[in-house]
């Protein structure tokens, strides 16, 4: 059995359930599976010492009687299939309410009234949810950055006007070689194209050199928090930034709601920029000048300077124990004028340098 395999019988003993044979005795000497279980019961144990001290009165007692049949309903399916401990997953999403002050996403029919349009939106392999407000100016817009077919495709979606259950959207792109470097405000150079669009239908929009983009959305009654997540458990050699937020002791210092950055490839980072704080790249792999940093699902501890510092991020964020973080202090990204006004996540290459550390690709540097 390996530490994969492992990972929901984790989660069972969290629970408070038996366990096969072999999984345990995995468990027992697997270091990263015995760290897990750690993290795991310290976190029930946290949610259940906070909820002691908000508890205003005492519950009434109850008689339940049960009856003769038994309904599961689809939550309890959901419920008892999940792959972490039900506290801990209680505790991330009390966390993500608490970040992003917001509801949970709720899908309705494509034809349905609603405040916010969910676009779909697909370039080649590459698939990405963009929420558009019509009516917080600050949410009207969306964009993606990132190497699509052998060339590096960027573009930004502004929802421009609505009219009934129709939606006006300006589209900017642009198309560049595969080395190009490219910031999301290089697109305010290029011309708007504007598209009528009807959640519900399919809206294909042409590229030069490259597959069309596809659009597809719905109509949702709020923004969502963030968009895009899919499993709860990080796949091999993953990396997930949802909503990044960092803190410095119980300073915030970085707070990028409703972004996210997903890492795949080990030869890959993480590369979060926040205004006045430089970059930081977080990888797998020991990068030169690196911090060694600790995983605990969602958070990445690490210390700089005699400083404790914590990446919080809406979902778990990888199946290691470790990652790497790289923090570039004077750093103000190439090509993009106020530096210290834009922040951004997205992800970049790293190279292995002969001594075995990795550093960011040149034009990361």
């Amino acid at each position: 059995m390996n530490c994969g395999e492992a990972t929901e019988f984790v989660s069972a003993l969290c629970d408070g359930e038996r366990i096969p044979t072999v999984a345990a005795e995995h468990i027992g000497r697997c270091e990263s599976c015995g760290e897990r279980l750690r993290a795991y019961v310290a976190m029930g144990a946290e949610l259940r010492r906070i909820a002691s001290m908000e508890t205003g009165a005492a519950a009434p007692q109850r008689t339940w009687k049960r009856g003769q049949h038994r309904l599961v309903l689809w939550w309890q399916k959901g419920w008892e299939g999940m792959r972490i401990p039900r506290i801990a997953f209680a505790v991330l999403i009390a966390g993500i309410i608490v970040l992003a002050s917001t509801l949970a996403v709720v899908k309705v029919r494509a034809r349905d009234a609603g405040t916010v349009v969910l676009l779909t939106v697909a370039a080649g392999n590459e698939r990405s949810e963009c929420p558009l407000s019509t009516v917080d100016k600050g949410g009207d817009s969306c964009g993606f950055v990132g190497k699509v077919e052998q060339n590096t495709l960027g573009y930004g979606i502004e929802l421009l006007k609505r009219d009934g259950d129709k939606v006006q959207l300006g589209i900017r792109s642009v198309v560049l070689p595969a080395t190009a470097s490219l910031w999301s405000n290089d697109l305010t150079s290029e011309p708007q194209r504007q598209f009528w669009f009807q959640p519900g239908d399919t809206l294909k929009v042409d590229l030069p050199g490259l597959s069309p983009l596809i659009i597809k959305g719905n109509w949702l009654d709020h923004k969502p928090a963030f968009a895009g997540t899919h499993d709860m458990d990080p796949g091999p050699d993953e990396l997930r930034f949802i909503s990044p937020l960092l803190l410095r002791g119980k300073e915030v210092i970085g707070d990028m709601g409703g972004a996210s950055s997903i890492v795949d490839k080990r030869n890959l980072a993480a590369w979060i920029y926040y205004p006045k704080q430089g970059s930081y790249f977080i990888s797998l792999v020991p990068t030169k000048g690196g911090i060694k940093a600790r995983v605990q699902l969602n958070r990445i501890l690490f210390e700089e300077g005699g400083n404790p510092y914590v990446f919080i991020t809406g979902a778990p964020i990888t199946r290691s124990r470790y990652v790497w973080v790289l923090h570039q202090q004077g750093f103000d990204p190439d090509n993009l004028s106020g530096g210290d006004e834009h922040e951004f996540t997205t992800v970049t290459e790293i190279t292995e340098t002969p001594s075995g550390e990795w550093v960011p690709a040149p034009t990361a540097k």
